[in-house]
């Protein structure tokens, strides 16, 4: 999984590059790269945190 996000980021750079301005390239990378990415991470990482929530804790 984490191959086809870094391809999706090298994607969406790669459009930012072709932006007409640096704000808008700024922009298009954030919203259409860093952002769905970082969603895919947390919805990807919600069982482990649910399974490390109801894990009881070790006795130290």
């Amino acid at each position: 999984m984490i191959i086809v996000l870094l391809g999706w980021l090298y994607v969406i750079g790669m459009v930012a590059i072709t932006a007409p301005s640096a704000w808008l390239g700024i922009a298009i990378f954030l919203f259409g790269g860093i952002g769905p990415v970082l969603l895919v991470l947390y919805i990807a990482g919600s069982r482990a945190r649910r399974t490390r929530a109801l894990r009881p804790d070790d006795a130290e």
